[in-house]
């Protein structure tokens, strides 16, 4: 069983052919097709970014999507086109049940309280405090609105099986990560051997897994405090900016060790990609800044709410605050 390699570890092993490994993605984007009536494809469900609740999900046209939109807000001629144009994107990508899901998490959203700082659990078994892990994990380290109202609980969990059966095995570390949006938890875990892991491992890992998760939390489908209209942008965005042929990969080649196929596969690999955009935001900023169009789409949905965040200096602060812990 691998162990967990070091954040710095982990780029130096990727950094020197890190252009290199940048692979086109090999299926033609498909013609988008304005206002058109889009018939229900049959997809295999399961792998739906674990949303394996949604398997029972009715459909949704897109003009029945751009009617909703219409209640917050009346479009004119133009964004009705353009919404069109999006929503019809993400059909021909995924299923009609997609725009569903977006609906759902919109009425989700509604009932949503303005939010505490997260309940942290279960670290003191690295002998780190929960407590102290706040003065890491908190909204001076990350962007306004990535944390409150969107993440209830941060735990830790010892894994009761290889961590490749839960299907979030990340890279070549022996830990893992899952966000949940319908509890707004964020659960880091690892095998017992994690537990044997270097105090300095142990810590740096936390802080790379965090950040991924937390761009889960802050997605099209789990963030709080998007509207209708933007959930259809920046799922559509986060699909282009996959689907370009010099899309951007991680070092250790996790999103290219995905296999599969069908709309399921799709969507789960869009929101693995998302995941790995912010993970490398906020943890390897200098890393991502080298790939514009991929670092522009992070700030943009990311510091919605926080247009001053700098990812560099709050990486910095954290990692001063690690090394206190």
């Amino acid at each position: 069983m691998e162990k967990f390699p070091t954040r710095e570890e982990a780029v130096e092993k990727g950094s020197s052919s890190f252009e290199k490994k940048n692979r086109a993605w090999e299926s033609a984007k498909k013609k988008l097709r304005i206002l058109a009536t889009v018939g229900m494809m049959s997809v295999p469900w399961a792998g739906w970014a674990g949303l394996e609740t949604l398997k029972a999900l009715d459909c949704m046209e897109p003009d029945e999507y751009i009617e909703l939109v219409e209640k917050d807000r009346e479009l004119n001629e133009e964004e009705e086109r353009d919404l069109a144009e999006k929503l019809n994107y993400l059909v021909d990508e995924y299923d009609t049940r997609v725009l569903k899901i977006l609906e759902r998490s919109s009425e989700k959203a509604k009932e949503s309280k303005e939010g505490e700082a997260p309940e942290i659990e279960g670290f003191e078994i690295f002998g780190i405090s929960n407590k102290d892990l706040g003065d890491l994990w908190n909204e001076e380290n990350y962007p306004k609105g990535t944390l409150k109202g969107n993440i209830e609980k941060i735990k830790f969990v010892v894994a009761s099986e290889k961590i490749s059966s839960y299907g979030y095995y990340h890279g070549e570390a022996e830990a893992a990560g899952k966000a949940e949006s319908s509890t707004n938890e964020l659960t880091l875990m690892g095998s017992s051997e994690t537990l044997e892991e270097s105090e300095k491992k142990i810590k740096g890992n936390l802080d790379w897994h965090f950040s991924h998760e937390l761009g889960h939390l802050n997605d099209w489908d789990a963030a709080q405090n998007l509207s209708l209209e933007e959930r259809a942008e920046f799922l559509y965005e986060v699909t282009q900016a996959l689907n370009k042929p010099d899309s951007f990969r991680d070092a250790l080649g996790y999103l290219d060790s995905f296999k599969g196929s069908g709309a399921g596969f799709k969507y789960k690999k869009t929101s693995e990609y998302w995941g790995i955009l912010c993970e490398y935001y906020f943890t390897f900023p200098e890393i991502l800044a080298e790939h514009a169009k991929e670092y522009t789409l992070v700030e943009k949905w990311i510091k919605r709410m926080d247009k001053d965040f700098d990812p560099v200096k709050a990486r910095d602060r954290r990692k001063e605050t690690l090394k206190e812990l």
